[in-house]
């Protein structure tokens, strides 16, 4: 990138456009170079100059002009500043063009645009750039953020071949965008002449009032590091004085069921039983404390021949990081012993298997008490094809599903192929939604339903076992929202006492009609030379007005820009056909739905002979958002992305049901990012911790970028780094070591849906996955761990 400083000779004009304020005004540069211009202006406005510059020497020079505190040497996308706080700014960019950027490959704009977050409201811009710099893409976005803007020119040639330009921008809303952006355009090709103005243009407005004003790099050195310890240490924060306040008494838990003892090594590695003391045969009595951290692991070494230099080999060594669990023994004399590994987890485990099952059984009380909640003479009467009667710990399974919802809203049950997945989700749904568990008989309304959403192929299946369970019942398929109406009138008829179930196929909950562009075209005249001028060579008269047409937003109303090689241009009909635009300045939709072929209405008719199709769960939400009691979801774990098809329609039904049972007999697979979507609508607990929703899968995220994943606070409402913390508290990554250089491959990452398409239940608190808590049944759940 090449710095080019503003020339001395445009300083008393530009310096007379803007009337003189107070010190308690900032002026910002994060180009500042050696800080010449700003340290002028500064004096002559009356404001106090704030400069941020990266290269190493012109830094200095700008530390040594400023004070460590007001000038700082950084990457302009790397600065720490606090939003709308700077009266004015002076963007006097480098000049480049980035090939590998998304979106606009010009960082003028890009830098004006990520600049534009520290200039207050009414406060006003000088972005100092060349006349191809103004782009449509650029005009577009000043249209919509500016109260007013002023293109000037700068007297003579800029290195003797460029017209350098002064865009004067007030930050605002303009009362017709549209408008504006037709003046910047027309502005910057018949700018105005830059001259020492007789009295100022512009006046500064006055400080907004902060209440911490930052202005810093986010990587610190010693200098910085050590001033911020002296006036912000940690022992100020309120995290470190919650660390030494005396912890609440743990809550008192209340799984579904009690752990197996196959859960006892989740138990410790988890920390759950933290403070528990058991009398061991080997140490006595001791007090545990468990403790998971990751650990380097050499997974393989692979050596690969140079593709440069064939003489040469290249060592590949791939690390993984493994969690590993730390038990620590506390004895009564004050000793301690460690114990790492899964080997000396297990052995500890089977030595005092008997000590520790006392412990589970005193410290979680179950819901469940194996009585099969009192529909265990209902369940005795249920007959499979007629003649096959329930396996005991199938009953078990139901009593204890029917138990659970009268407390939790949300059950995953784990169980593997073959165990009758079908039979036990359908003789729940059916003992729920019919009365006969007498607890949950007045939660449910006489209108209200159960959905049951199972893969295509399993549908007749269901249907099959569900009038196997009880003929007595309302069981329908459902393939439109035609059907969905229809379903949902004969339920209100039926009444209470009789189970209303809806058998939907998965893959109709997200599929709907077909989509077309939307936006607005207008035609847009641009004079190619003055009215009455001579006609250039090669141009005939009437060829003075180019017209183009252009597509508009048609939220905003700006243009709809097109990049295509580093080259902004408004968007094609082709370009907006290819996929499902949003606009640029105001992320609204630039396309709506439309009747596909079928919909449509045949020639010669005025009307179509059917509706087109709609999204069920959207059709359901919108509609009926209060009539689904129960919503079964069979093979859960297709679901297991927030950001594909099926994993928003399962999100958008279970915010809107009252109860949901999920279903599956591979609850993940192998890294706990497959888990997250599952429990961020399932688990109450995943949501209060991580409650920004999903992050986006299969994205880049670059610093800069609106993607990025900023570092924020627990208490933050930024969305999009739920996943990549639960993967950091729960999964592993892999590193791959090369010639030294470290490349990290981790899990990708899935965005979830929004936290307002999710409708907050009450529940109650439980300390573990519900993964785990809804494995119900030893025989019946298998868990890869």
């Amino acid at each position: 990138m090449g710095f080019l400083p503003i020339e001395e000779r445009h300083y008393p004009a530009l310096l007379s456009l803007v009337a003189p304020a107070t010190p308690a005004v900032r002026l910002l540069d994060p180009f500042a170079g050696e800080g010449a211009f700003v340290e002028t202006a500064a004096k002559a406005w009356n404001v106090t100059p704030y400069a941020n510059e990266l290269d190493g020497e012109r830094a200095a020079a700008c530390i040594a002009r400023f004070g460590a505190t007001q000038a700082v040497r950084c990457d302009v996308e790397r600065l720490v500043a606090s939003n709308n706080a700077f009266g004015a700014a002076w963007l006097n960019p480098p000049y480049d063009h980035d090939a590998g950027a998304s979106g606009s490959k010009r960082v003028e704009f890009r830098y004006l645009r990520h600049a534009w977050k520290w200039v207050q409201d009414g406060g006003m811009a000088l972005w100092c750039i060349y006349r191809q710099h103004i782009t449509s893409e650029a005009a577009a976005f000043l249209a919509k953020h500016s109260s007013r803007v002023d293109v000037w020119a700068l007297p003579g040639k800029h290195l003797g071949e460029y017209d350098q330009m002064v865009v004067a921008a007030i930050k605002g809303v303009a009362l017709d965008p549209a408008a504006l952006y037709e003046q910047i355009v027309r502005d910057r090709d018949h700018p105005q002449r830059l001259t020492v103005q007789a009295e100022p243009l512009y006046r500064l407005p006055a400080p907004r009032p902060i209440q911490r004003f930052v202005f810093a790099p986010d990587m610190l050195d010693e200098v910085a590091g050590l001033k911020l310890i002296e006036e912000q240490g940690a022992w100020k924060t309120g995290g470190f004085q919650a660390l030494l306040e005396v912890p609440p008494p743990p809550a008192e838990i209340e799984p579904v069921v009690a752990p197996r003892p196959g859960h006892l090594a989740l138990v410790l590695a988890a920390g759950v039983a933290d403070g528990a003391t058991i009398e061991t045969a080997e140490y006595g009595r001791v007090a545990l404390r468990g403790k998971t951290r990751h650990v380097e692991q050499i997974a393989r070494v692979e050596v690969e021949a140079d593709p440069n230099d064939p003489e040469r080999q290249v060592k590949k060594t791939t690390i993984r990081l493994k969690p590993t669990t730390t038990l620590t023994l506390l004895g009564g004399d004050g000793t301690t012993v460690e114990m790492e590994g899964d080997e000396a987890l297990l052995s500890f485990i089977t030595s005092n298997k008997r000590a520790l099952a006392g412990y589970l059984n005193t410290k979680f009380k179950p819901m469940y008490g194996f009585d099969f909640a009192g529909i265990g003479r209902w369940l005795d009467r249920i007959r499979l094809k007629g003649k096959y009667p329930m396996y005991t710990a199938q009953k078990h399974v139901v009593g204890a599903v029917a138990r659970g919802f009268q407390s939790r809203d949300s059950i995953l049950l784990v169980g593997a192929m073959g165990v009758g997945k079908t039979l036990i989700g359908g003789s729940a749904a059916i003992s729920i939604a019919s009365g006969v568990v007498k607890a949950l008989h007045d939660d449910i309304r006489p209108d209200q339903v159960v959905l049951i959403v199972a893969p295509p192929h399993l549908i007749e299946k269901w249907k099959r076992e569900l009038h196997s369970i009880s003929p007595h019942i309302l069981a329908e398929r459902i393939d439109r929202h035609e059907d969905m109406k229809a379903f949902m009138d004969k339920a209100e008829r039926v009444g209470s006492g009789t189970a209303k179930i809806g058998l939907i196929k998965r893959d109709l909950t997200k599929l709907g009609c077909a989509w077309e562009p939307s936006v607005v075209w207008r035609e847009e005249r641009t004079p190619l030379w003055r009215y009455g001028a001579p006609v250039p060579d090669g141009y005939l008269t009437t060829q003075r007005i180019r017209r183009e047409r252009v597509p508009e937003c048609p939220t905003c109303g700006c243009m709809v820009i097109q990049e295509k090689k580093g080259v902004s241009a408004p968007a094609s009909q082709s370009w907006l056909e290819s996929g499902k635009r949003t606009c640029a300045v105001c992320n609204a939709p630039l396309w709506r739905e439309s009747r596909d072929r079928g919909s449509l209405p045949k020639p010669g008719e005025k009307y179509a002979t059917k509706n087109p199709r709609y999204r069920l769960d959207e059709y359901l939400k919108r509609m009926y958002p209060d009539r689904v009691y129960l919503l079964v979801w069979d093979e859960a774990h297709e679901c297991q992305h927030g950001d594909t098809g099926n994993g928003a329609a399962f999100g958008r039904i279970a915010g809107i049901a009252q109860k949901v049972l999920a279903m599956t007999g591979t609850p993940f697979n192998g890294r706990a990012s497959s888990l997250f979507n599952l429990e961020y609508h399932l688990n109450p607990r995943v949501r209060q911790r991580y409650n920004w929703g999903g992050g986006r899968r299969l994205n880049k995220k670059r610093r800069g970028t609106r993607f990025f994943q900023e570092v924020v606070g627990d208490a933050s409402s930024q969305r999009g780094r739920a996943e990549s913390r639960w993967v950091e508290d729960m999964g592993y990554a892999n590193k791959s070591l090369k010639n030294a250089r470290l490349m990290i491959a981790t899990p990708v990452h899935s965005r979830g849906l929004r936290p307002m398409s999710v409708r907050t239940k009450k529940h109650r608190e439980f300390p573990h996955s519900s993964w785990r808590k809804c494995s119900i049944m030893r025989s019946f759940s298998r868990l890869a761990i």
